[in-house]
């Protein structure tokens, strides 16, 4: 039996495949426009163009659950919450939150909001996103 290229990425963490279903179902409700795109480190969240991506944890890390997902979005703006676990500005005025996924409760009104600011980002965008 051949892998599909998602259970492939999550062949050495299963749980984790567990809570990507979970954010796949809602973002797919969400926004029926969404694709998914499997690379070697991520998952790349796609409408018009890439909004977001999944990735594990490299390692373990203090403070941390023991299993969950990184999502990661671009806005133009620095959302400041608490389920924000850091902010990066590679370019002026794109910021790039990082967020944890360690349960299906993590999967809520706000982060819906946070991934249609992303995709109203990205299609704002000239070329490439996230």
């Amino acid at each position: 039996m051949s892998l599909t290229p998602i259970q492939h990425f999550f062949l050495d963490s299963p749980k984790s495949k567990v809570l990507f279903d979970d954010v796949a179902i809602a973002l797919l409700s969400a926004y029926p426009q969404t694709s998914f795109k499997v690379q070697k480190s991520q998952i790349a969240i796609v409408s018009k163009k890439p909004y977001a991506a999944i990735w594990l944890p490299i390692r373990p890390m203090k403070n941390r659950p023991e299993i969950y997902l990184i999502l990661s979005f671009g806005l133009d703006t620095k959302i400041t919450h608490d389920r924000i676990v850091e902010v990066n500005e590679p370019y002026p005025n794109r910021f790039m939150h990082h967020t944890l996924i360690s349960s299906k409760a993590d999967i809520d009104e706000t982060l819906l909001d946070w991934m249609r600011q992303a995709i109203d980002f990205a299609d704002r965008k000239k070329g490439k996103s996230v």
